[in-house]
């Protein structure tokens, strides 16, 4: 627990990482501190060509180096061929420092896969344009990243049922979006649930605890806080602390 998730990855392959974290951080609000991507060539990578910054195996032993990775942090290294020497140099310092190492390739007989702790490698046959590895490659690699940080948000409790409870309210859309969970979840009209977002600053998780149970929004949080973000058992709390001050009362 309390570990972090590292993606590392060179040209298509890292560029899809970034992605994936970038949307993480809106759509479940996770700690950007926790969810690394690391790409080789830096920045500069995103937006243009650095094929040359994959080939030395020391800068990706480097790159985990500089974040301290230990045993309790996860290491995913994306090729699509599976010998970018960047990425193969990450996951071989990842594992001597203890970390949990993850391959994701599209060849079987990827040399990364020496140094996974888990492999996953989906078989898409040739590409339509041989050696542009950004087409069946990535986008293989794109939906095993989707699925895999999907399953990780649900499993962090930052879904329930099918409903992204834990989103960042940060644009009209997002807020929007954040009401009409509220009223599915809890039956409330849309001015209802408009109010005790606002009251509470778009706190979804909070403002369903609230009007599910009646309780304060200091007390929601501080159930909240009880059940690790578990919303379920968040509200069986705030129902208990509620009949707690009821008697104290």
């Amino acid at each position: 627990m309390g570990g972090r998730i590292f993606y590392v990855g060179a040209g298509t392959s890292g560029r899809l990482a970034v992605i994936d974290r970038a949307e993480l951080l809106s759509t479940f609000s996770m700690d950007p501190r926790r969810l690394v991507a690391i790409l080789a060539g830096g920045l500069k990578a995103m937006y243009g060509p650095s094929e040359a910054a994959e080939d030395r195996e020391e800068n990706g032993v480097k790159a985990i180096a500089k974040y301290g990775v230990g045993k309790v942090d996860t290491v995913i290294g994306i090729s699509a061929s599976g010998r970018t020497p960047y990425v193969m140099g990450a996951l071989k310092e990842a594992k001597s420092r203890g970390a949990t190492t993850v391959a994701i390739t599209v060849n079987p007989d990827a040399k990364i896969s020496k140094y996974a702790d888990i492999v996953i490698c989906t078989i898409v046959g040739p590409e339509v344009v041989a050696g542009s590895t950004r087409m069946k490659a990535g986008t293989a690699q794109k939906m095993i990243l989707t699925m895999l940080s999907t399953t990780l948000m649900v499993k962090l409790g930052m879904v329930h049922s099918n409903l992204m409870i834990n989103l960042k309210p940060i644009s009209f859309k997002l807020r929007e979006r954040a009401k009409h969970i509220v009223m599915i979840e809890t039956g409330v009209n849309y001015e209802e649930a408009s109010r005790v977002l606002e009251s509470t600053n778009y706190d979804v998780k909070a403002s369903i605890i609230m009007l599910k149970t009646g309780v304060e929004y200091g007390l929601a949080k501080k159930a909240l806080e009880k059940a690790d973000g578990n919303l379920e058992e968040a509200s069986t709390v705030a129902a208990r602390l509620k009949d707690k001050f009821k008697k104290v009362s």
